[in-house]
């Protein structure tokens, strides 16, 4: 099995959630990742959030037109 190749197919795909998990591990380990360490923090946000850009999973945009 190679990195980020978590459901041992001999390829790394991101379109499946296994090997997507496992390159997010081998991320998270690479860089530090501790064992109990924080995964979030609370913060706050002025305006509409949510409502200006379409979401989900096959939602693209391009950096320059945001």
């Amino acid at each position: 099995m190679g990195i980020g190749d978590f459901n041992n197919d001999g390829k790394i795909n991101m379109l499946h959630p296994e090997d997507v998990i496992a390159s997010i591990g081998n991320y998270l380990d690479k860089h530090g990742w501790e064992t109990d360490g924080e995964v979030a923090t609370r913060v706050s946000y002025k305006g509409k959030r949510f409502q200006k850009y379409k979401t989900g999973f096959r939602t693209k945009y391009n950096r320059k037109n945001l």
